[in-house]
């Protein structure tokens, strides 16, 4: 008797009051007189362990399960208790499990229980769960021995509770804003103890099925965190993954930068996301999930804050999908150079800020605004004022795609305000007005709600002009879609005349595929008349609106027989096999990239273009990595190819490395000491090549080429401060790096021109000393023709190191 009074009365009287407490506390929140009713419910029992341990002789108490009916006054008053409080807890977990199961159901958790999902009745009833349910406390009960599954049972109750009572403990101890429980004396410590109290118990009761209890919950766990459902609890844990990133964020601030521990974090430039895949799959391969990338995009149009978030939102999602680690940052401001700089300043928290900022090399800077042209110039010199590496990467066919995928087919947000605002074509609006020409009417003062007047024309002028814009746009960039949905035009009453609304839904959607115009819930004239009517109407009564439209109408009613169509399983397995899919299942594709990257409407896209889109998604064939290390900026231009061949695209390719020598007798001395000092950096190369005569006189066929490049920058006006335009007394005090810069070009071309990757170390832009014109020419002469290339330079601090 001692021993079930000293160890297993307390043990399981206190595991049950912890198990049940929190979900006792959840309902009794609010009740008159909580912690009377909550000591009592709890009192009871604790005096019945005692009572019973001391009011029964030893040997009818082991193992005897009615002993409750030997130590009380009246037996039969104890199965009336154990009777209604069976039927109590069975009804509640018979109302409650089924729901607890419709809920997992509705969140596709676990495959094969979307069934119990389904609701029926006004109080979406889980009928289903209910018939599960049944069945399976019935198969129990025909067991005939209820003890045989009561270990099991309590302990998955007990599990329960321990979880809850951890979840509680969890969320406190995180000190998520969320988490407020009202219960005035609710404790984090009495949770935890709580949820031991529950795990010591169930391998008290039976530590077999505590195993089994305890295999089964880290199973279901483990499934869930392995499927990865597209579901938001907000649960404890991902306030967790905030508590502990902050706090190793504000860890970071305090250690002090090494130079062993540096790690490329790269800002590159890529507008949308979707716009330059080779650019950004280059900064990729740099960072590979193991430092920081940004994505930045530089907006001149200032959007409301809720269509900058869902923008911000889909750039994200596309980062996710196409699965890049890496992060999105949009600014508004007026030009390029201005968003660029306040990219560089505000990318980026503490010590996990972009320290390489990656542009794509402006392929039109020839033929565009000088102010563009300046913009540039201004961005690479923001970026080295801000002591942050600069890299330029340029490729034979560009990086710029925005107009050739699919992803990038719909303009942005900029490019839709712009060409809202432009003026349609006249063939456009000949074309509309022909179609309201028999409308018109030259009394000013026709009232009928149908003739179009003058003084209507003018006062929609811009509406109309916006209308065929509309259409020249959808004929642009939605021929090829299965539907089209657009936002019906408003048709105010007494402001627009029924012919002229009419005629702007006949010429936005004639010849298109099917088309639906809808509009929300807002406010508000013979046969199309009416129509205009009951649009009115309906928006008038707060309904929302939608008008669809068919290239060949939507009224088949003079036409098919009433059971000419097909029936809809046999809809389904047409589609079925147009789809290519079977009732056994799915075919799988194996991937490709046509798959990943289509054009408009899905089109493929043609073999040069794909490839110039997958450029480093590749695996690159057996060749080298040419690095050209003109100066010493820090190590970068030799780390950055050391980071690309470890990677497995780019494992087959060696680097050669290029140098200057300053004087051709000690030729073999710097050689030597190059791959010596390379050595000691640990750097993998295959060749080390030292060229001797970096600064003889340029060809003159090279010579030539160069003045041709840039003549149409020149000017005759010594005083010209644009920026951008070319002086003589500039040609003159630049005289030598021309040379250089033309030199270089006829050294990449002896030695480079069948490299996979070109890297060079980036000529300095100094700021009043080298045009934007002159500069840019530098950057395509040394780079025209060439294989990718990829111009770098550092921020003057070391990146590598002797020691390990």
């Amino acid at each position: 008797v001692m021993e079930l009074v000293s160890i297993w009365g307390p043990l399981i009287y206190a595991g049950c009051f912890a198990a049940t407490l929190s979900s006792a506390i959840a309902s009794l929140v609010g009740a008159p007189r909580v912690l009377q009713a909550l000591a009592k419910d709890r009192l009871y029992p604790g005096i019945f362990v005692f009572s019973i341990g001391y009011g029964a002789n030893n040997d009818p108490v082991n193992g005897y399960c009615l002993v409750m009916e030997l130590v009380s006054i009246w037996g039969p008053l104890i199965y009336a208790g154990c009777f209604a409080a069976t039927l109590s807890s069975a009804i509640a977990s018979l109302v409650g499990a089924p729901r607890v199961l419709q809920a997992l159901a509705k969140d596709r958790l676990y495959p094969g229980i979307f069934v119990f999902s389904i609701g029926y009745g006004a109080n979406n009833d889980p009928v289903n769960g209910y018939c599960l349910v049944f069945v399976l406390s019935l198969a129990c009960i025909m067991i005939g021995d209820l003890n045989a599954v009561s270990t099991l049972l309590s302990n998955f109750f007990l599990a329960s509770y321990c979880l809850i009572n951890f979840s509680c403990f969890h969320a406190s101890l995180i000190k998520s804003p969320g988490w407020r429980p009202s219960f005035k004396y609710y404790n984090l410590w009495v949770s935890l103890f709580g949820g031991l109290l529950c795990l010591v118990v169930m391998f008290l009761i039976d530590y077999r099925t505590a195993l089994v209890t305890f295999l089964v919950t880290i199973g279901l766990y483990l499934f869930v965190s392995y499927r990865k459902p597209d579901a938001n609890w907000g649960s404890s844990t991902q306030s967790a993954s905030y508590v502990s990133a902050l706090k190793a964020t504000l860890t970071l601030q305090t250690v002090d930068d090494h130079i062993k521990n540096y790690r490329p974090q790269v800002l590159v430039m890529t507008g949308r996301p979707s716009s330059r895949p080779p650019l950004l799959d280059f900064a990729n391969l740099i960072t590979k999930n193991l430092s920081m990338l940004v994505c930045g995009e530089v907006s001149k149009v200032s959007r409301p804050s809720v269509m900058r978030s869902a923008y911000a939102n889909k750039c994200n999602d596309w980062l996710i999908e196409k699965k890049y680690k890496a992060f999105y940052n949009l600014v508004v401001a007026n030009s390029l150079d201005e968003g660029a700089a306040s990219l560089f300043q505000l990318a980026g928290l503490g010590k996990l800020k972009p320290n390489i900022v990656l542009l794509g090399f402006k392929s039109d800077w020839n033929v565009c605004s000088k102010d563009e042209l300046s913009a540039y110039l201004n961005t690479l010199h923001a970026a080295l004022t801000m002591q942050l590496s600069l890299g330029i990467l340029r490729l034979a066919k560009g990086t710029d795609y925005s107009n050739v995928i699919a992803e990038d087919s719909s303009n942005s947000l900029d490019e839709v305000a712009d060409q809202n605002a432009r003026e349609a074509s006249d063939a456009s609006r000949k074309e509309f007005e022909a179609l309201i020409e028999q409308f018109k009417t030259t009394a000013s003062n026709a009232d009928d709600g149908v003739s179009i007047t003058a003084e209507e024309l003018a006062s929609q002028k811009d509406k109309i002009n916006r209308h065929i814009r509309l259409r020249e746009l959808l004929k642009e960039n939605s021929r090829a879609a299965n539907l089209i949905i657009m936002t019906l035009p408003m048709p105010r009453k007494g402001h627009v005349s029924a012919s002229l609304y009419m005629a702007w839904l006949e010429y936005i959607s004639r010849d298109m595929p099917p088309f639906l115009f809808i509009r929300g819930n807002q406010q508000s004239v013979l046969t199309f008349y009416m129509i205009l009517s009951m649009i009115g109407a309906a928006l008038t009564m707060q309904l929302s609106l939608g008008i669809l439209r068919l290239a060949k109408g939507t009224d088949y009613s003079n036409v098919i027989a009433e059971d000419s169509s097909n029936s809809l399983d046999e809809v389904a397995d047409q589609n079925a096999r147009e789809d290519g899919i079977s009732k056994g299942g799915s075919k799988k594709r194996k991937f490709s990239f046509s798959d990943a990257y289509t054009g408009p409407g899905g089109v493929k896209l043609p073999r040069d273009v794909l490839d110039g889109i997958t450029t480093f998604k590749r695996k690159q064939d057996k060749g080298t990595i040419d690095v050209w290390w003109l100066y010493d900026d820090g190590g970068l231009t030799l780390l950055l190819p050391n980071i690309l061949i470890t990677r497995a695209k780019w494992s087959s390719c060696k680097l050669r490395i290029f140098a200057l020598a300053n004087r051709r007798d000690e030729l073999d001395m710097e050689q030597r000491s190059m791959a010596n000092l390379l050595h000691k950096f640990r750097i993998d190369y295959s060749d080390v090549i030292v060229i001797p005569d970096a600064m003889r006189k340029a060809s003159d066929a090279s010579r030539k080429e160069f003045e041709a490049l840039i003549e149409k920058f020149k000017t005759s006006a010594s005083n010209a401060d644009d920026g951008v335009s070319i002086t003589a007394e500039e040609l003159a005090s630049q005289k030598d790096k021309i040379n250089r810069h033309i030199r270089l070009r006829e050294l990449l071309k002896e030695n480079s021109r069948a490299a996979n990757l070109i890297i060079m170390t980036l000529p300095m832009p100094r700021k009043g000393h080298v045009s934007a014109a002159l500069y840019m020419a530098w950057l395509e002469y040394i780079s025209r023709d060439m294989p990718p290339f990829l111009f770098i330079r550092g921020n003057q601090q070391s990146v590598l190191t002797f020691y390990m």
